[in-house]
């Protein structure tokens, strides 16, 4: 595959289209526009996805497609951030797609590094994968993810689920995809989840890909700010169905694939977050959950989940440890006692588990 992309005539279509949904960021927006206009890759197109902002970003945007003709703007009412990524998939032209949030920003040569990562030899379809920096509001790196680099085939891909790295791979950024791929499939982002669409998307990305190349670079810098998504429980019915969704996608791909008790152990984990979540919502809104309510919850879970609470629920915490015994055991009424009084001490830890999507 010809790597010298920028001797491209820009009157074609753009080989790369970088989506960027946009929701009340005018103070970032900026910054993360220049980031990717300044990239050293420039065979691509910049689709700016006004999610219904009730701030200047819409104006913002339209004022920086009169400065660069590779951005294309769209406004929509506020749909939220699936239905917007979603736009910018349906309007892409390019062969290839990356997603960056608009409150995060990249580094110049983020698109290119994506892009050496595509196999040279014809495997199939499938997406690029490269690690990413976790930095504070100032832009001061707080960590940085970096992966080993290797290509997944299709046999391969059950491995990615022994090592730890996996569970730092699932947001759609620091990724690119090919669309041929996403149109194959009908892969787009669930629109009904309101929280961590991105796990949902790349399991199933995962699920029925060719390849997954992955990188050692981390071009991509994502900032890190109290009030967002991934640190806000939401209701019981909106974390089950995330959690719903994706151990479903998990479940078709056992089926279809042979892994071991490892592998399964592995995969299974990926979403140890999200049932955390589900279990302890309710505790986040006492004030208007009645303890009725509450146990009907915890009962509904047991029921439907006993199965991955028996092989595949793994505690971090010994209080958690405790749960889980109450749980196995049917003794949802002491559950709910035990972990009222925890939330009511302030053990906060136990109720937003680190490693948030």
């Amino acid at each position: 595959m010809d790597k010298n992309v920028n001797k491209k005539n820009m009157e074609q279509k753009p080989l790369i289209s970088v989506i960027v949904p946009i929701y009340k960021v005018e103070k970032y927006l900026s910054y993360c526009i220049e980031s990717i206009l300044k990239q050293s890759f420039t065979d691509f197109e910049l689709l700016l996805i006004d999610d219904g902002s009730p701030d200047d970003c819409g104006v913002i945007s339209d004022n920086w497609a009169k400065k660069d003709r590779r951005i294309r703007v769209f406004h929509q009412k506020n749909a939220g951030l699936s239905a917007a990524r979603n736009k910018g998939l349906d309007n892409a032209i390019g062969r290839y797609a990356v997603f960056i949030d608009s409150d995060d920003y990249v580094d110049i040569d983020y698109l290119i590094n994506l892009y050496r990562l595509l196999p040279d030899s014809q495997i199939g379809l499938g997406f690029t994968v490269q690690g990413y920096k976790r930095c504070q509001e100032n832009g001061k790196a707080i960590k940085s993810f970096n992966f080993f680099s290797h290509v997944y085939t299709q046999a391969d891909i059950p491995f990615l689920f022994i090592g730890s790295e996996i569970y730092n791979m699932f947001s759609a950024c620091a990724k690119l995809f090919d669309c041929c791929f996403l149109n194959k499939y009908h892969l787009r982002f669930n629109t009904a989840l309101r929280f961590s669409e991105d796990v949902l998307f790349v399991l199933e990305c995962m699920s029925c890909c060719d390849y997954i190349s992955v990188g050692n670079k981390a071009d991509y810098n994502y900032i890190s700010y109290e009030g967002t998504m991934s640190k806000i429980v939401t209701p019981f019915v909106s974390e089950y169905t995330t959690f719903f969704s994706c151990k479903t996608v998990i479940n078709q791909y056992i089926a279809n694939v042979k892994l071991t008790s490892v592998q399964q152990q592995g995969i299974f984990k990926c979403i140890h977050l999200l049932f955390c979540r589900t279990l302890k919502s309710d505790y986040h809104y006492l004030d208007t959950i009645s303890g009725t309510t509450r146990r009907k919850h915890l009962r509904c879970l047991i029921k439907s989940n006993m199965d991955y609470l028996v092989k595949y629920y793994v505690p971090d915490y010994l209080i958690d440890k405790i749960g889980r015994f109450l749980l196995m055991t049917h003794n949802v009424f002491l559950y709910d006692m035990f972990f009222i009084t925890l939330f009511k001490l302030k053990v906060r830890k136990m109720f937003c588990p680190p490693g948030a999507f």
